[in-house]
């Protein structure tokens, strides 16, 4: 759940640095956009929605149903969150999302490790226990032949 979260906080910022890259481009070369008509373009109509069929009998038909208007759901909000970021962030420049931006992909990043670690330790003690019977068994065969006397010498 941390994780899905840290990934959903980094789609929202992403959307924030849009709208701000888009205002420092256009106050560099002096003519600015109008961002709500560029938003507005942006509609939940234009895009295909995907339509998920299990079967025609009646408890599959309702459960299509119910996915599809979940998968209906979050496209809308994915939409309507990218159009509110792009807003957000080129009507207020003073805000340097960069910085939230890099903390978030390090939480990811330390998210990740953290998962691995379990994985990482036990690994680490099998090379170790490996590598530390490799050095026993050269130590015990080199003290068990240093003594004996090699023919034609």
């Amino acid at each position: 759940m941390r994780f899905f979260s840290l990934f959903l906080l980094l789609f929202v910022v992403s959307t924030l640095l849009i709208g701000g890259t888009m205002y420092k481009n256009d106050f560099s070369s002096g003519n600015f956009t109008n961002v709500q008509n560029l938003t507005s373009n942006i509609t939940w109509e234009n895009i295909n929605p995907i339509n998920i069929s299990i079967g025609d009998t009646g408890y599959a038909k309702v459960f299509s149903g119910m996915i599809n208007k979940g998968i209906d759901f979050f496209w809308y909000m994915a939409i309507e969150t990218i159009k509110l970021g792009i807003n957000f962030g080129y009507n207020n420049p003073q805000y340097d999302w960069n910085l939230l931006f890099s903390t978030i992909k390090l939480a990811i990043i330390a998210t990740i490790v953290g998962g691995l670690a379990p994985l990482l330790l036990p690994l680490l003690a099998i090379v170790t226990i490996i590598i530390m019977g490799a050095i026993s068994l050269i130590k015990f065969i080199t003290k068990k032949y240093k003594g004996v006397k090699k023919y034609g010498k």
